[in-house]
């Protein structure tokens, strides 16, 4: 059985993106029975706080999934780490129709919907998404006959409530040409200073209830209702003109397949424009990551000699001493004390042992003394065995560290 013990108070320091300081009651996560590389995935979600999918990526897990982010207010999200470097939060995804778009205004704000599936992530998260960091906007779409184009924003934000979540959007690149930001028909299309409306909220200021009259979904709808409506019905059989499609009824994006094709995917997420994945090299000071298995997409940092921590980025105490004496020829009463350099507190201490370099480590404990010293007595083992001592700190994951070179026993 594998036991992980973790105070946020001992283990991080509060730094700018990450948040790894101490919860208001130094909150305390013990796992069982599961194995390390599972713990250290399960301790790393709930240790860290990440504001965005960008900050996942930073820690290492980079595999997409759903991960829990926001601060102060956390919430999941699904983080696609492939598309251009990954980092990116979903924030809307339509892909089987599961989950239905035609809800309220409160349910806009809160968000609704499956991470893994169909879900809009939700207008206050976005929000605070949006102003914490610029951001950029990719938006994926996807026709019934599997060809793809994106659209992609250099900026994008979305207001307070205040200001009816009014979107700020500009700097399109990309393959599905311009329907969010365009500046046809001296912009009447675009949804830059827009507010949002729904059904039951109409905020587009024209007498045309656009959410009510196209498509049923929440959106910022333009003077014109507007050259995209992503939240509109998901409707399987508008793929080709047809009687029954009504115009800009379904998933529109008019610039690449007009009103009446409804899409069969769509997929808007964003990330802050200064993301780099190049940038983000975990293991620091000689360490090297080791891939944990793909479906906790957790990387593992294997440190250098000297150094520890979750990225390598901790040197190491010194001064680590240890005595070992020799009772008699059949029986050794060994005792030691370990000393650390700097401001670290040691948990535990033990010795390891072998007697040959074919055999494996035998471990002294200690027998209960005081943290940092033992004392106990060990049988059958001869002259000429090697022994090292380790000692634990309270670092991320709290592994044993050796900290003198073996040493031969004498006769």
């Amino acid at each position: 059985m594998i036991v992980a013990t973790v105070s946020y108070e001992d283990l991080f320091t509060k730094e700018e993106g990450r948040y790894f300081g101490s919860t208001s009651d130094n909150h305390i996560t013990t796992y069982s029975n599961i194995d390390a590389e599972e713990c250290a995935r399960r301790c790393l979600q709930d240790i860290l706080a990440p504001k965005d999918c960008t900050d996942v990526f930073a820690l290492g897990i980079q595999y997409s999934h759903v991960y829990t982010i926001g601060y102060p207010q956390p919430f999941q999200a699904y983080c696609d780490m492939v598309t251009d470097g990954g980092g990116w939060t979903v924030i809307q995804r339509r892909q089987d129709g599961s989950v239905p778009f035609d809800k309220t205004w409160t349910e806009y704000e809160q968000g609704f919907g499956n991470p893994t599936v169909e879900y809009w992530l939700g207008l206050k998260n976005v929000h605070s998404l949006t102003t914490q960091k610029q951001n950029e906007l990719y938006v994926y779409l996807e026709d019934w006959e599997t060809n793809s184009r994106f659209a992609r924003y250099s900026t994008f934000s979305v207001g307070n409530t205040s200001s009816k979540y009014t979107a700020t959007i500009s700097g399109y690149s990309g393959t599905a040409t311009d329907s969010l930001d365009s500046s046809t028909d001296d912009g009447r299309h675009s949804i830059n200073n827009r507010q949002f409306s729904t059904t039951d909220q109409d905020n587009d200021g024209i007498s045309t209830d656009c959410a009510g009259q196209y498509g049923q979904g929440g959106w910022w709808y333009t003077p014109s209702c507007g050259y995209a409506m992503l939240n509109g019905q998901y409707l399987t059989g508008c793929s080709v003109p047809s009687a029954s499609c009504s115009s800009a009824d379904g998933i529109v994006w008019y610039t690449w397949r007009r009103y009446q094709y409804s899409l069969k995917k769509t997929i808007m997420m964003i990330r802050p424009d200064n993301f780099s994945a190049s940038s983000f090299r975990p293991c620091q000071n000689g360490g090297t990551l080791k891939s944990g298995p793909v479906e906790s997409g957790l990387y593992i940092c294997t440190c250098a000699h000297g150094w520890y921590g979750a990225f390598c980025d901790q040197e190491s105490p010194k001064d680590v001493t240890m005595n070992v004496i020799t009772v008699n020829s059949t029986a050794l009463h060994v005792t030691w004390t370990v000393g650390v350099s700097g401001n670290l507190t040691i948990i535990d201490s033990q010795v390891r042992y072998k007697q040959s370099d074919t055999e494996d480590w035998g471990v002294w404990a200690s027998t209960g003394a005081s943290i940092g010293s033992g004392d106990v007595y060990i049988y059958n083992l001869r002259p000429g065995a090697m022994y090292d001592v380790q000692v634990r700190l309270p670092v991320f994951p709290a592994i044993w560290q050796p900290y003198q070179p073996h040493t031969t026993l004498s006769a």
